[in-house]
């Protein structure tokens, strides 16, 4: 169990008032993974700071998934005594997780099932790319970015809690429903479904995203750090949102345009809601490296005595000054994303940087002092001949000899990060096939091999399988439901529970993942407006 008396907590007054409605925030992930999710603590932050309520954590207690809560994490209350959760999915995965949440506190998985509270939200950007897997288990889907939603889907529940609570609660909720049907970025799936359960078009009808238009109306701290987080006693601040960048396989590129950068001014001000002898600061973005005062923010947060660390860097952004900033603020590890060793392949997908250009700033990052420099790259696509995939190990360890890896510091690594395509919605490449795990396993080993037992050079990988599973959730529709019911009965390793899951209610979602589609087939997530942005498929 963790220990909750390492916590520190800044959060901002709360008024609950006399008789407040409690609900439960919920990450599908294990108490050190949750303390690590911005996305999870910006909604905690804003659940707790919203007048008339009171929010109460939920997060696994292990994460082999053999065992999950059915109380909150700090008073205990039992998880089907709230009057509404609140999930944030950044993974498909997390899905499986959160049906067995529900299941061991006694709460049906499906909504039709449900004839009381607790109500079930869930956001985050894996459901806001394709809500449809949730789509038969949740009252309402956030569409975007919860700082725009939430308030409104909270304001909802107030003003229907008193029906919610009695005989009348089907009335209530439907005429909650149809409350948050009028809202841009609040997906309500029984108002899109037919007799079945199917998704039913409503004439055309498109459903807005939210979207942030100037993010220093909105707080982006998290309120709570603890040794025990993944990245022990950190605070985590949002730099920016989306990216410019168009990889075509990436959801940032596509589902989040990008949107303005956070003033230095309120990244300071969120920074300082802790000491430094309470938490470090962490940067977050998926283009870190573009705000235009990255260094002076760094240094700055030097100056006053922070530690600073940053989210993986774009290698067209990455400058000394950038380098030179983290590495006097004590951070020893910096990431960029290649992708891919084959020049070739990494043109299919939009990312032109050239060997010497990712070559430079990974010797500029170890001469700067920093020690380790992680690389990520991706496998999996069709066109990959014996050459491109020869080519990823060729890359990594010219890096290593140009960058004179050997000869630096004895604390300096070069560490690789493997992991399979995963086609996902929004993205131009949303109808392609994933390589079978078969396919997969050989790519990845032809790759790692050479890598193996190199002084100095670490590699991690994903699991093929557990990709798969990804995919199949990714591009999934409602009828992924039955397989998500399934595994809510069962415990243990997810991968066993998708495989009978997928043995008793059909092999439809996998097979879906590992077969191209058609361009003119329907796409479950396709009734959703996207705000616009410059790299639209």
């Amino acid at each position: 169990m963790p220990d909750l008396s390492r916590e520190i907590r800044h959060f901002p007054p709360a008024d609950p008032g006399p008789n407040p409605i409690h609900i439960g925030v919920a990450c599908p992930s294990a108490y050190p993974v949750a303390l690590a999710s911005l996305g999870y603590q910006t909604i905690h932050l804003l659940a707790h700071s919203h007048p008339g309520f009171v929010t109460h954590r939920i997060v696994l207690n292990k994460a082999d998934g053999t065992v999950y809560p059915s109380r909150t994490l700090e008073e205990g209350l039992r998880i089907n005594s709230l009057a509404a959760l609140l999930f944030s999915c950044s993974f498909e995965l997390d899905y499986l997780h959160l049906v067995r949440i529900l299941d061991e506190a006694g709460i049906p998985i499906l909504r039709r099932d449900r004839g009381s509270t607790p109500l079930v939200i869930i956001g985050g950007i894996a459901p806001t790319a394709n809500p449809e897997p949730t789509a038969m288990i949740a009252d309402a889907i956030s569409i975007g970015e919860g700082e725009e939603t939430l308030p409104g889907v909270l304001d909802d529940i107030q003003g229907a809690f008193p029906l919610l609570q009695g005989p009348r609660f089907l009335e209530a909720r439907q005429r909650l429903y149809e409350l948050w049907d009028s809202r841009d970025g609040v997906y309500v799936p029984a108002l899109w479904e037919d007799e079945k359960g199917g998704f039913f078009e409503r004439n055309g009808r498109r459903l807005v995203q939210a979207s942030v238009s100037d993010p220093d109306r909105h707080p982006s701290y998290t309120p709570v750090v603890s040794p025990e987080g993944v990245y022990g006693a950190k605070n985590l601040v949002a730099i920016s949102s989306g990216c410019p960048a168009g990889c075509r396989f990436c959801l940032l590129s596509y589902v989040f345009p990008p949107g303005p950068h956070r003033s230095v001014e309120s990244i300071l001000e969120n920074a300082g809601h802790f000491s430094p002898d309470e938490a470090s600061v962490g940067l977050v973005s998926s283009r870190v490296s573009d705000h235009p005062h990255l260094a002076r923010v760094i240094n700055a947060l030097t100056d006053d005595g922070f530690e600073v660390s940053v989210s993986s860097l774009r290698i067209a952004g990455t400058t000394t000054d950038i380098l030179d900033a983290l590495a006097r603020s004590g951070s020893k590890t910096v990431t960029f994303a290649p992708e891919h060793g084959s020049a070739r392949i990494r043109d299919l997908f939009c990312k032109p940087h050239t060997y010497e250009e990712i070559r430079d700033r990974v010797v500029r990052a170890y001469d700067a002092g920093i020690s380790r420099v992680k690389l990520y790259f991706l496998t999996g696509f069709v066109e990959e001949t014996a050459e491109d995939l020869d080519a990823t190990p060729d890359f990594v360890l010219s890096l290593a000899s140009d960058a004179r890896l050997a000869s630096r510091p004895a604390e300096c690594r070069l560490t690789v990060g493997l992991a399979p395509f995963v086609p996902k919605a929004a993205t131009p490449f949303q109808r392609r096939p994933m390589d079978d795990e078969k396919t997969l396993r050989r790519k990845m080993k032809r790759i790692t091999d050479p890598l193996k037992r190199r002084p100095r050079i670490e590699v991690e990988i994903e699991s093929p399988r557990s990709a798969i599973m990804q995919g199949a959730l990714s591009q999934g529709d409602r009828t992924i439901a039955a397989h998500l019911a399934e595994i809510a009965r069962t415990r243990g390793a997810l991968v066993r529970s998708w495989d009978e899951a997928l043995r008793k209610a059909g092999d439809g979602p996998r097979r879906r993942v590992l077969e191209s589609r058609d361009e003119s087939a329907a796409l479950p997530w396709s009734f959703i407006k996207r705000p616009k942005s410059g790299n639209d498929p």
